[in-house]
């Protein structure tokens, strides 16, 4: 979270000291790794989002019902 409380993801390779922002990821919350750790998934501003790294794309995966929007449900097959 910065100084003004917004929330972003940054992520960091085993192989480096440094981190970086992940585009796109202001006001995400809810953040998970696909089982297979190529795609990181993130919720903000009520909808799902899919970035994967290799090239960095981030895809709208679809809008969250109002009572998903402090997290995600168990039920949730991306």
């Amino acid at each position: 979270m910065n100084s003004s409380g917004e929330f972003s993801v940054f992520i960091r390779s085993f192989d480096s000291l440094e981190s970086r922002m992940l585009a796109g990821s202001q006001d995400a919350h809810s953040v998970f790794w696909s089982p297979d750790g190529k795609v990181l998934y993130s919720t903000a501003n009520g909808k799902l989002w899919r970035t994967s790294f290799n090239p960095d794309t981030r895809v709208l995966v679809g809008d969250l019902p109002s009572f998903m929007f402090s997290g995600l449900g168990s039920t949730l097959n991306v």
